[in-house]
């Protein structure tokens, strides 16, 4: 099954490296999960790497801020937008309940998959939303 293909691949490869720890991995029917949560100069940036059955697509989801303040929506909106239009590789969505998680598409098929490419996909995303972009949506979360 095509999870089950990518998934051992990751979990081998977080094992071999020493990774395996870090991460919690919850499994459905049809999606592996592994979750994993690193404090990056000093923010605590949490991640979700999806693998979905089928699916040509991994989505590695990072939370950049939970519940903003609704009422800062309009200079969320504008910040967010800025961001995405400066980055190829992460798009940044602000959702009804004021949560902003961070995006990134990983496509592969089950022969391509490196789990190393994904991880260092994560790191770097991480490092750029603690650096980067978390920094730019507390200012206007505060302003």
């Amino acid at each position: 099954m095509d999870k089950f293909d990518k998934a051992t691949k990751l979990t081998n490869y977080l094992k071999i490296n020493n990774l395996l720890s870090s991460f919690n991995i919850n499994e459905q029917e049809d999606q592996v999960t592994f979750i994993v949560e690193e404090a990056i100069n000093g923010i605590n940036v949490k991640c979700l790497i999806s693998i979905t059955e089928g699916s040509l697509r991994s989505d590695i989801a990072i939370s950049v801020a939970l519940k903003t303040n609704i009422d800062k929506r309009a200079s969320l909106l504008n910040i967010i937008n800025e961001i995405n239009i400066d980055s190829l590789l992460i798009k940044v969505v602000l959702f009804e309940n004021g949560d902003v998680m961070a995006m990134i598409p990983y496509v592969s098929t089950n022969d391509e998959f490196n789990a190393d490419t994904l991880i260092n996909i994560v790191w770097v995303g991480m490092k750029q939303i603690a650096e980067n972009i978390y920094p730019k949506i507390m200012q206007a979360n505060w302003q």
